[in-house]
């Protein structure tokens, strides 16, 4: 059977899909999307310009400007949750961050001796 869309049952998916994007619940918002688009490129501006003129390319000129660790952080912090954000989005699938996250472990591999014990 195929919905005319009067049954709002039939888009249960549309808000929690939309969640972070949406400002009527129902669809991607243009304003919201550029709000992010706009606030990363204001947090990294600075820091895009170190990178590119000091570590990228070793410009003779230099960079002149100011950035500090403060910057690099919150525009690290942007960056991760802008990219849940969407993540969410385009996948379906929930991130709180993109921090890295020990799965298993880890220490395991230090009970393991590297070579055969001697006879």
């Amino acid at each position: 059977m195929v919905s005319d869309g009067s049954n709002p049952d039939d888009f249960f998916w549309q808000e929690p899909t939309f969640k972070y994007v949406s400002q009527d619940g129902r669809v991607a918002s243009e304003d919201l999307i550029s709000r992010d688009i706009d606030g990363l490129k204001r947090l990294t501006m600075q820091v895009e310009a170190y990178v590119d003129k000091d570590l990228a390319h070793l410009d003779r000129r230099g960079f002149t400007g100011t950035v500090t660790f403060n910057d690099l952080d919150n525009a690290l912090d942007a960056l991760d949750r802008i990219a849940c954000r969407y993540i969410c989005l385009l996948t379906g699938g929930y991130r709180d961050t993109l921090e890295a996250t020990i799965q298993g472990a880890w220490r395991e591999i230090f009970t393991v001796p590297l070579r055969r014990p001697a006879i």
